[in-house]
């Protein structure tokens, strides 16, 4: 005897599982948004921090000469563009001079005769490279040209730095500005 009808029987109808399934597509949908989200802010806040670290340390390295240093005005033939230097020529205790130069998305610094660009080498930023640097010196001319009255304005730089970093099709920038006075006063 074949019983077709069974009222006891045990499982799960179509309707039963389609309903299941569609919960579960919504759940894991919901689920994976999250998680690219977050994997989305995580990259984003290493892209900053790396920025901030380059910044951080490209800006101590010239501020350090800065501080130690005074501005060599004979570089730029006493004409120094209030709009902004590519160049920062610096003069140590001892007459040395250094040069900081932006090109070609970098930053390259000379020590020893500056007057060539073979003499130059690029401070190396990992994973990041410079969108634009600039150097506003402040006052424009030398304020230490007379001996007998005292300057009006010591000497400040201004370093304003763009730094870019692109990850994962993702770019990021960091501006920083930075005022840094000269310490010693025309030696």
């Amino acid at each position: 005897m074949l019983q077709t009808n069974l009222p006891n029987s045990k499982g799960f109808t179509l309707l039963e599982m389609t309903i299941a399934l569609g919960i579960f597509v919504i759940l894991f949908t919901l689920t994976l948004g999250v998680y690219s989200y977050a994997l989305k802010a995580e990259q984003r806040t290493i892209q900053i921090s790396k920025l901030q670290r380059e910044a951080q340390f490209i800006m101590e390295i010239i501020a350090k000469k800065i501080r130690s240093g005074k501005i060599d005005y004979t570089y730029y033939d006493n004409d120094i563009e209030s709009a902004g230097e590519s160049d920062l020529a610096l003069l140590d205790s001892s007459g040395n001079q250094t040069v900081f130069r932006f090109s070609e998305q970098n930053i390259s610094v000379c020590i020893v005769n500056c007057s060539f660009p073979e003499n130059f080498y690029v401070i190396p930023p990992t994973d990041v490279f410079i969108g634009s640097l600039q150097f506003f010196i402040d006052p424009l001319t030398n304020p230490f040209t007379t001996l007998n009255t005292p300057p009006d304005k010591f000497p400040k730089v201004t370093i304003i730095l763009d730094l870019v970093n692109t990850r994962a099709g993702s770019t990021r920038h960091l501006e920083v500005q930075q005022t840094v006075p000269q310490r010693l006063a025309g030696f």
